[in-house]
């Protein structure tokens, strides 16, 4: 949408701000002032939107925002319209200077589709990961930024249950908030023992997967709060099944209710993997997409933790996946490529399995050197020390290396040989 736009829609959302000057008269660029927070509400049925978004304080008097999939149709504070432009899917807004955080208030239409880039009506449900979020709400798709969310969701048909989390409390990635929508049956699994209430959502026919998938699920969240640390994302948690189509399989971190294919319902690996994102890839961003295996190789060795605390082995299915890695060139790759954020991670090889395997399988060689509960006491203070921000794997390399200084050379060694070498270090000996 080129030039420049001045139009009043909506009751405006009061600032928090202190004493302001004018806005400037043209929008500006700023792709660093912070976003805290952003209300997001939403009506299905008319596929329309209203973001009231928390700006840091900061005297650039702009403020960006990703909008690819959005026609904006007014940005407002204190009651005037603010100048903005959308141009090649940024939103750029032109900024007053508050002396403090502020809210604004965006104004927009969003579409549907029937990829995994958004929200699909037709399927029920949104898909905004790894940065598809600019297609349902004005956002920063970067997984370095984190922020707190709020949502209201209407527009769904009077049979419908939608699901959406009211509230994200803690900082999480943009491709957190999601919704599903349909004929749901919610099965209330339980409590942990720190009160967070475990649930799994299925559609007709599922409940028999339902469960064989999220018997566990109880169990696994509170060894993840018992040994790494209080879940940040509220009180209520569980798994919701979601039609991808297709052969798509496993699941997505939307916390604290994520999103399970339909055809890995009946799978507890895949309900113990998305619940770990709370505490590593969501609790702890990632700081680049290079840093993927941060997220998806901690959080696959965490849920072969929880699960064989409950009798379930996972180590022989990752074996047989990390020898199928590491025996096949075209599979093959570095589980943690160099730089940060130059790669557009959907066409990278590390979009496959080689960052869950390869990165399970340092952290399991780590466990073996030091022991299993004194790295689990590493990863809980890992967290409890980067919780709502984000890291690179190389910070976890180091603070296990600084945790456990008689081994780090070792820690280091196995660093890189999983992480930075083609080369599998070992081929596991698997009777696949």
């Amino acid at each position: 949408m080129p030039g420049i736009l001045l139009v009043p829609v909506l009751v405006a959302c009061g600032g928090n701000g202190g004493e302001a000057a004018p806005p400037p008269a043209e929008p500006r660029t700023d792709w660093s002032r912070a976003v805290t927070h952003s209300h997001l509400d939403l009506d299905l049925a008319a596929l329309t939107g209203r973001a009231v978004v928390t700006a840091a304080d900061s005297d650039s008097g702009g403020l960006s925002l990703a909008a690819d999939g959005l026609s904006v149709d007014g940005v407002r504070w204190r009651g005037g319209p603010l100048p903005y432009r959308v141009v090649d899917g940024r939103l750029d807004i032109g900024m007053p200077d508050t002396d403090g955080a502020t809210d604004i208030t965006i104004a927009y239409r969003f579409a549907t589709s029937d990829a995994l880039d958004g929200w699909n009506a037709a399927a029920g449900h949104s898909f905004l990961w790894p940065d598809f979020c600019a297609n349902l709400y004005p956002c920063r798709p970067d997984p370095a930024d984190g922020q707190t969310f709020s949502m209201e969701v209407s527009g769904g048909a009077p049979a419908e249950t939608v699901i959406h989390p009211a509230s994200i409390p803690a900082p999480a990635p943009g491709y957190v908030p999601a919704i599903a929508r349909g004929d749901y049956t919610r099965l209330d699994l339980g409590a942990t023992g720190a009160g967070t209430r475990v649930s799994v959502w299925y559609l007709p026919g599922q409940a028999e997967d339902a469960l064989a998938g999220a018997a566990h699920l109880p169990a696994v969240v509170q060894f993840y709060e018992t040994r790494y640390g209080p879940y940040p994302y509220g009180d209520e948690v569980g798994s919701v099944s979601v039609a991808w189509g297709g052969n798509a399989f496993g699941g997505m971190e939307h916390h604290p209710f994520w999103h399970v294919a339909a055809a890995s319902l009946s799978d507890p690996a895949v309900h113990a993997h998305e619940a770990a994102h709370g505490w590593y890839g969501n609790g702890v961003r990632m700081a680049c997409w290079e840093d993927f295996v941060l997220s998806e190789g901690t959080a696959s060795y965490m849920a072969a933790r929880a699960l064989g605390a409950q009798g379930v082995d996972l180590w022989p299915e990752y074996a047989c996946s990390l020898r199928r890695i590491c025996t096949d060139d075209a599979r093959n790759t570095v589980a943690r490529p160099e730089g940060c954020n130059g790669i557009a991670i959907l066409d990278h090889p590390i979009w496959s399995r080689v960052p869950y395997m390869k990165g399970a399988w340092f952290l399991r060689e780590v466990a073996a050197v030091v022991g299993a509960e004194p790295l689990d006491d590493a990863l809980a203070d890992f967290h409890a020390a980067r919780v709502g921000s984000a890291a690179r794997m190389a910070d976890l390399v180091d603070a296990l290396a600084a945790r456990f200084p008689s081994e780090a050379a070792v820690i280091r060694q196995q660093a890189d040989g999983w992480l930075h070498q083609r080369t599998c270090p070992a081929i596991p000996d698997a009777g696949c």
